[in-house]
C-alpha cells in the first residue's frame, strides 16, 4: 500500500513521486507499506494550506469550533 500527505484536505502523492518502505522489524522481508518521501516542497504546500487555513478557522464561531 502506498501512503500519501494529507495536504489542505486531501490526500497527495508526494512531489518526489519516492517512497520509503516501512519494513516489518519481526519479519524483515515483510513490506508494511510505501511512504511518502515529502521534501521541501510538500512542506511549503502543507504550511500554505494550513496558513489559507487558519483564517477561515479563526473567523469561525467558537461554539462551532467547539463542537
Amino acid at each position: 500500500m502506498y501512503y500519501q500527505n494529507l495536504i489542505g484536505g486531501r490526500w497527495v502523492a508526494p512531489a518526489s513521486a519516492q517512497y520509503n518502505p516501512n519494513i516489518n522489524p519481526a519479519q524483515i522481508d515483510e513490506v508494511l507499506g510505501m511512504f511518502p518521501n515529502s521534501g521541501e516542497k510538500d512542506v511549503a504546500a502543507a504550511i500554505d494550506a494550513a496558513v489559507s487555513a487558519a483564517e477561515t478557522w479563526r473567523q469561525t464561531a467558537a461554539g462551532e469550533r467547539a463542537a
